[in-house]
């Protein structure tokens, strides 16, 4: 009996350590060659991903992804200056222009300012802080992290599988 119940926890435990099946593989968005790009670094370990890259304007950004069936990107852009009186309207713009300045930065990307688009062509659509169906299973959710010498657009996307 006691045999059975060693094989059966190694059973459970090696299942639970068995690789995920994933539709859909996580890599990096920017390489190490992009140019204008700076500070790149990108971390990966199972289906989440944090990447990292500063931007020629000097505006940072930390994405973190989470990518198997389902796909999850939150991008924090970084920038710089005091912004604690910003309006709502002020923050989604923001949102906007970080896709338009990545999509400037790295040709690989240019993709990305179609969210730009999206956001600045109805900009009273996205509420910050609430997610707002843009597509069938797709979600946008702007929001905004404010400090003394810096702040953070955060635009979080996600998808869920079909």
């Amino acid at each position: 009996m006691k045999l059975f119940q060693l094989l059966l926890f190694i059973s459970l435990l090696t299942s639970c350590e068995e690789e995920q099946k994933c539709k859909y593989n996580i890599n990096p968005i920017f390489t190490s060659t992009t140019s204008n790009i700076t500070n790149h670094s990108f971390d990966h370990k199972g289906t989440k991903a944090t990447e990292k890259a500063t931007f020629p304007n000097g505006v940072r950004l930390e994405l973190f992804q989470t990518i198997c069936n389902d796909s999850q990107q939150e991008y924090h852009f970084f920038i710089s200056g005091d912004f604690k009186d910003k309006t709502d309207e002020f923050w989604v713009n923001q949102a906007a222009e970080q896709f338009f300045n990545m999509a400037r930065s790295a040709k690989e990307v240019e993709g990305v300012s179609a969210f730009g688009v999206l956001i600045q062509n109805d900009p009273k659509v996205f509420p910050l802080g609430e997610q707002v169906g843009i597509q069938d299973g797709i979600f946008v959710k702007i929001d905004k992290l404010v400090g003394i010498e810096e702040s953070q657009v955060i635009v979080k996307i996600s998808q869920a599988a079909k």
